[in-house]
């Protein structure tokens, strides 16, 4: 059904169709009208302007053409890569703190047992000289000037 409106101006001629019909010059049909095609709650909204056709407004957690499609919600709560990125770097860095101390403890066995034994003349040295370095080499006697 064609309506014109007219202004001081200028004139608008538009079309309001019959139920059921959509577009220029009412030409399609509304899949809209009458039986809602969305479903799960959605609202249908007809586009008519280039051709039959339409798309739903899709209430939350549904999607697709007609609603039908059911969106996967995902969980609030870490994921596994989350929790991997964490634990990852703190395992290597304690075992490389566990390969320092057992290195360290290994060099310092190995100078403990440099000094260790049935004979042994750097222990001697070390630990319980039975000479002494002052008497061995005695500065000579002065001389005296008379």
């Amino acid at each position: 059904m064609k309506i014109t409106y007219k202004y001081p101006f200028f004139i608008i001629n538009r079309c309001e169709c019959e139920y059921g019909l959509c577009g220029r010059g009412c030409a399609y049909v509304d899949y809209c009208a009458g039986v809602n095609v969305c479903e799960n709650g959605g609202h249908c909204i007809e586009t008519c302007d280039e051709g039959t056709d339409y798309f739903c407004n899709c209430t939350f957690g549904y999607t697709g053409k007609n609603c039908t499609e059911q969106v996967a919600i995902e969980s609030k709560g870490p994921s596994t890569t989350d929790i991997a990125l964490i634990v990852i770097p703190v395992v290597i860095g304690l075992l490389a703190l566990l390969g320092i101390l057992m290195g360290t403890l290994l060099v310092m066995a190995r100078n403990k047992r440099a000094t260790r034994g049935t004979y042994s003349p750097s222990a001697q040295e070390y630990c319980n000289p039975r000479l002494e370095m002052d008497n061995v080499l005695k500065p000579p006697p002065e001389e005296r000037l008379i």
